[in-house]
């Protein structure tokens, strides 16, 4: 394409060289420069665009599949939650827990341990307060009060029905429990 401007830009100049004096020439030659070098610019500058709308479009993309990735972590985290969670009320009256036969609990204990490892890797947190500690209505669902003549156990969690989980920093079971409410005249 530069040898076909070029080839033109030389008859011109011949056939014009002949017909008019060198100036005029000269500035014919210079608009066409000013065209050319403005013609280069826009193209440039839209080669420019498209390249950073590519590198944009493709960041796009890999944060879009990291989010689905996500998502689809969290529903499979959902969907587990309540096994998990059988498993936990399995175990939940230790007296009867205790006369199961010992391999069949070693089994279900060992099956447990193996699935909570599992998950755990995956990212999944267990959130189990401890008694007596505060209660947090971003962190725990209290799902009934108890009276209590202890001013110290007002507010304060006293038992917890079900422990909460959260993946990534996000909850996605609160944990279940009872709380303490001060009642002066108990007894």
């Amino acid at each position: 394409m530069d040898d076909e401007i070029t080839k033109e830009i030389d008859e011109e100049i011949t056939v014009e060289h002949e017909e008019q004096d060198l100036s005029a020439v000269l500035k014919k030659l210079r608009e066409k420069l000013k065209t050319c070098e403005k013609d280069k610019q826009e193209y440039l500058l839209g080669w420019q665009r498209m390249r950073a709308d590519y590198v944009n479009a493709k960041k796009q993309a890999e944060s879009d599949r990291a989010t689905f990735a996500t998502f689809a972590e969290i529903d499979l985290m959902n969907d587990l939650l309540p096994v998990l969670s059988s498993f936990d009320v399995a175990t939940m009256n230790k007296a009867e827990w205790e006369k199961a036969p010992f391999e069949w609990r070693t089994g279900i204990e060992s099956i447990h341990g193996l699935f909570v490892s599992t998950l755990k890797n995956r990212g999944l947190e267990i959130i189990d307060p401890a008694i007596g500690t505060d209660f947090d209505p971003s962190i725990h669902e209290a799902i009934e009060t108890e009276t209590t003549g202890d001013k110290s156990k007002d507010s304060k969690v006293l038992k917890v029905v079900e422990r909460g989980y959260s993946l990534q920093g996000k909850s996605l079971k609160a944990p279940r429990v009872i709380i303490g409410e001060y009642l002066e005249n108990k007894n």
